[in-house]
């Protein structure tokens, strides 16, 4: 992992939004406070959680919300927002976007960005 690039993601990802962010590279994981949630899920605002793989920024990072977030629009929850498991103990639900990952233009901030668009 490139770690002096990850730093400067996460200086541009508080630049870029009111967000406390929790930075461990020792887990390869970086916790989000107060990310803003697309329109019909409650709370507004949700924790998420962004686990770098060991060759990050060439593979794409693995992106999370906290488990307590509900869907409340019409219809069925977005495919891209999977429930946590319940018969174990995530405390995640993952998040699936279509990002075609390119190292060398997308950041940490675009997984935020592309989650907001859902």
């Amino acid at each position: 992992m490139k770690t002096k690039r990850v730093f400067k993601e996460v200086s541009l990802l508080q630049e870029a939004g009111e967000w406390d962010i929790e930075t461990d590279l020792t887990n390869d994981r970086i916790l989000i406070h107060g990310v803003q949630l697309p329109g019909k899920w409650e709370p507004a605002t949700a924790t998420a959680l962004i686990e770098l793989p060991p060759d990050y920024p060439a593979a794409r990072p693995e992106f999370y919300l906290q488990e307590d977030i509900r869907f409340t629009g019409e219809g069925l929850r977005p495919w891209q927002v999977a429930p946590p498991s319940f018969d174990s103990d995530v405390e995640w639900c993952p998040v699936y976007l279509s990002i075609e990952w390119d190292p060398e233009h997308h950041t940490l901030l675009t997984i935020i960005k592309q989650f907001q668009l859902l």
